[in-house]
């Protein structure tokens, strides 16, 4: 016969089942009886030395780690381990505290692909994720990507459960978790429930946390502090990826730690979960204003002012001059200051009885205002200079998050006046503007004019206001000069100044249509 070793869960490449007998299921790579998976082992060379690690390169070689792990052969506590290839997996290694990795796990900048779960059948156990339980671990230098589809609570990306003194360093993280959990889920982008001390360094979160059933208590890098002494130092959260139709992102969290009293330093995100924790940063083109380098990873370059990871800059948000009041607005001179104004206002910002004046003629392609939870609601003083719109939109959908492209994509109980918006923009949903997405609450346009290009392949887009929703909205002295293309012949129900409202009460004073 064939020597086998054990697991209670499936492993990666157990293969489909060839048999049913009963007790006995017969698979490609193995046997299941009585709540245990039996498979071959695969060998592995290496003495397990920092110097001459296990090796794995195959997913055959994980899974056997992983059983002994799991079924308490070995911990591996002294031992190293070293991922010498790209590999795809869905078994998780460790079982509980005794049964635990206890080593060190050298990713080699090499990829785990972890997946558990699909769309149709969300896994239906509690902590799921690669690494299911550690104690004392150390884990370096690896990638992680792949999909958790999940119905219970604890999934993360890289580690569910860590006991005694865990270190994580020079790790990215793109793993996307979809949660059908509704309520607590403490779901954590690179670990759900730590213990004793954690240190995390040099690490990136670039995947998501999804949910369609309202999943909240969440972490962008930890799920819940679980009275664990935590460090997380030169790191960056910057969630990725478009959000599949049906799901959304989960808001109601922390940035990287939920609760307790974490030490964050020199850390950025771009975009918050829940409360804003560490520094904003914003996407930039090059190195320019980051300063002096501080850290290099292999993962990140982590400069005086931001942030390299997968060849994007990021850095640090502008901080407004002014006050804020009519007499001291905050001032945008820049297009980099606008980028940050829309950061600020999109993460929750909203300038409510806030001024906020253009001080020059700028270009932007980032749009200010999100959802009617993170409008703009200030008074904005265009100052009789020029936005230069190059906003480009290929996403399609019926979600207020997809529609209402525009420079002000949100506002709410807002002041618009004095500016001009020119360039393109270009949207493949509906409610596409010139000025304004959406408009909620009462509003106010006032000696505004767009002279933009607007190309859209859909329909119900304004020259001024997309959807004016329920508001009561006043466009006064206002001009519509630019043109609405209508791609493949898309351009129906289109309007020079207001595009559309469910019963909306737009005001229209001494405006003008040359478009």
């Amino acid at each position: 016969g064939t020597e086998a070793i054990f697991t209670s869960q499936a492993p990666s490449n157990i293969g489909t089942e060839t048999a049913d007998y009963g007790m006995v299921k017969a698979y490609e790579n193995g046997l299941y009886f009585d709540g245990k998976y039996y498979f071959a082992p695969s060998t592995s060379t290496g003495a397990g030395t920092e110097g001459d690690p296990y090796i794995i390169g195959t997913t055959g070689q994980w899974d056997t780690f992983a059983a002994y792990v799991s079924n308490g052969t070995d911990n591996y506590s002294g031992k190293f381990l070293l991922l010498a290839a790209d590999i795809s997996v869905s078994t998780m290694m460790g079982a509980s505290e005794a049964n635990s990795f206890q080593g060190t796990f050298l990713g080699n900048n090499h990829t785990l692909t972890f997946t558990q779960g699909t769309a149709g059948s969300a896994f239906g156990q509690q902590n799921c994720a690669p690494f299911r339980f550690v104690k004392g671990a150390t884990i370096r230098d690896l990638n992680v990507a792949g999909d958790i589809y999940t119905s219970q609570k604890f999934a993360a990306g890289l580690i569910a459960y860590s006991y005694g003194t865990t270190s994580v360093t020079n790790c990215h993280v793109a793993t996307v978790i979809y949660s059908t959990v509704s309520g607590d889920g403490t779901h954590g982008g690179i670990i759900a429930m730590p213990g004793g001390t954690l240190s995390i360094e040099g690490c990136a979160y670039t995947g998501r946390l999804l949910t369609n059933k309202g999943t909240n208590n969440c972490g962008g890098f930890v799920a819940w502090h679980n009275d664990a002494t935590i460090s997380i130092s030169n790191s960056l959260y910057a969630p990725g990826g478009s959000i599949p139709e049906g799901w959304s992102a989960i808001n109601a969290g922390t940035t990287f730690v939920r609760d307790g009293s974490p030490t964050i330093t020199r850390c950025y995100y771009t975009e918050p979960m829940g409360t804003a924790q560490a520094t904003q940063a914003i996407a930039v083109a090059t190195d320019d204003g980051l300063g002096d380098q501080v850290q290099a990873y292999s993962t990140l370059t982590i400069y005086q002012n931001g942030i390299l990871c997968d060849g994007n800059y990021y850095k640090e948000a502008a901080t407004l001059s002014g006050e804020g009041t009519e007499a001291e607005p905050y001032l945008i001179n820049n297009e980099f200051e606008w980028r940050s104004f829309a950061a600020y206002v999109n993460n929750g910002n909203t300038y409510s009885g806030k001024f906020v004046r253009l001080t020059d003629d700028i270009t932007a392609s980032k749009t200010v205002g999100q959802r009617d939870d993170n409008p703009f609601s200030g008074t904005f003083l265009g100052n009789n200079h020029t936005i230069t719109a190059n906003i480009v939109s290929t996403t399609t959908g019926t979600g207020v998050n997809e529609q209402g492209v525009a420079p002000f994509h949100y506002i709410k109980n807002a002041t618009i006046k004095n500016l001009t918006v020119g360039g393109t923009i270009a949207s493949a949903s509906y409610h596409t503007a010139g000025l304004v997405g959406f408009a909620d609450g009462t509003n106010l346009i006032e000696g505004c004019a767009v002279t933009a290009t607007i190309n859209v392949s859909s329909n119900y887009a304004g020259g001024i206001i997309g959807h004016g929703l329920n508001s009561n909205t006043t466009i006064r002295g206002c001009a519509f000069a630019g043109t609405v293309n209508g791609v493949d012949g898309n351009r129906s129900n289109i309007g020079g100044i207001w595009g559309w409202s469910t019963s909306g009460t737009p005001t229209l004073e001494y405006c003008l249509e040359a478009g």
